[in-house]
């Protein structure tokens, strides 16, 4: 396998991490902000993509000294961020590492849904239901971690004349969703939560921005709610007319161990194509058997 963080993603992309940015109810999540670096030729930006990694995804110091998880490095979250930095060229990119990673593998995101002692989620309840309004804040904070940053460089390029500072523009910013695997649990329960909750004016404005949905092969180790099925939430999720791009691999869903997986997303896509969604569904390498290599390449395929 070739090595995805190139030289040239690396001096073309800027990656930082923040640790710990508390969001809604002094709930706190790592975050990766990827963006131009003072090379790169885009110089404004007018997107941001919110991304959910899955299992297995982390920093690469900690995914290197893992004695298998090491063997997919080129896909930690790092290299991801700039992976779709490149793929959505003029965004800030903001990865959400999940609150915990079981066994520095399994990724739980216990800050935008409940899971049991197994890691499994519960997904679509009203349990711990406030996923949509912590990811506004952190959203929030993430601008604000940007513009403060772009704030600095601005001070050191008045000291060092070949200093190329990156000017963001933030205030027109329009958001898009990216879950990849097991990072699908929270994007599904905040797509719930916006169908079924009342949003306050705060959540209300972040919702407004959101233009496109990604699903990237999704799965989770339960046994059901892999795909959301409810008539009521794909038929508010299709009135929006968010743009709905679906990726999938076999490696999900012709899981024979797994075999409702599949079901789901087929329902999932007949649903909201019957309520005229906006949904684009892309299959990739289905005349070859699933694997995990095949499942991750699909980060840079859509």
């Amino acid at each position: 396998m070739t090595s995805i963080s190139t030289p040239d993603l690396q001096s073309l992309y800027t990656v930082q991490r923040f640790e710990n940015v508390t969001g809604d109810q002094d709930k706190q999540n790592d975050l990766i902000l990827c963006f131009p670096s003072a090379i790169n030729p885009i110089k404004c930006l007018s997107k941001t993509v919110i991304f959910f990694g899955g299992d297995v995804q982390n920093y690469p110091e900690i995914m290197s000294q893992h004695r298998t998880n090491n063997l997919y490095l080129h896909w930690n979250l790092e290299s991801t961020a700039r992976i779709l930095a490149k793929r959505f060229e003029d965004s800030l990119i903001i990865v959400v590492k999940p609150k915990e990673m079981l066994l520095n593998t399994f990724s739980i995101y216990s800050n935008f849904v409940e899971f049991d002692q197994d890691g499994i989620p519960m997904l679509f309840t009203y349990t711990n239901s406030n996923g949509l309004t912590h990811l506004s804040k952190l959203y929030s904070k993430a601008l604000e971690l940007y513009q403060n940053r772009q704030a600095c460089d601005l001070d050191k390029s008045s000291e060092k004349s070949d200093t190329r500072p990156v000017i963001g523009c933030s205030a027109e910013l329009s958001v898009s969703f990216v879950g990849f695997s097991k990072g699908c649990v929270p994007l599904n329960q905040i797509l719930f939560e916006v169908a079924t909750k009342p949003l306050s004016p705060e959540t209300s404005d972040f919702v407004s921005k959101i233009k496109s949905v990604y699903w990237l092969d999704a799965g989770h180790n339960g046994r059901e709610d892999t795909w959301i099925t409810s008539e009521f939430v794909l038929q508010k999720i299709a009135s929006t007319m968010i743009e709905l791009f679906v990726h999938i691999t076999p490696y999900q869903i012709k899981d024979i161990n797994r075999p409702w997986i599949g079901k789901e997303q087929r329902k999932f896509i007949q649903k909201l194509k019957a309520f005229k969604a906006n949904v684009t569904e892309t299959r990739h390498h289905f005349d070859e058997p699933g694997s995990l290599d095949l499942h991750f390449s699909i980060l840079t395929e859509f």
